[in-house]
């Protein structure tokens, strides 16, 4: 790899986020060309991918199917709060 994650850090200056993404043990919200979101059900091992597009002119582009993508997120907090398993909220 790119050797961005090497697993090293300062003594109290450890950069959870990159264990969270390594361990997808948590939910990622992403934002902007490249990005990806990571629903992490807590309950489960399941984990939902919400792929951004690459490209910043296909981001702006396709800006309208990209947010058709993100309506996912609601839902799914809707249903992690109370504490469900109907993934049809």
């Amino acid at each position: 790899g790119n050797m961005e994650n090497t697993g090293w850090s300062k003594p109290g200056f450890e950069g959870l986020y990159n264990v969270y993404i390594m361990d997808e043990t948590h939910t990622i919200l992403a934002c902007g060309a490249g990005a990806v979101t990571k629903l992490k059900d807590p309950d489960s091992e399941s984990i939902e991918r919400i792929f951004n597009f690459k490209y910043p002119y296909e981001y702006n582009a396709r800006y309208e199917e990209l947010i058709s993508r993100k309506d996912a997120i609601a839902p799914f907090y809707m249903n992690t709060l109370r504490g469900g398993d109907n993934k049809n909220v």
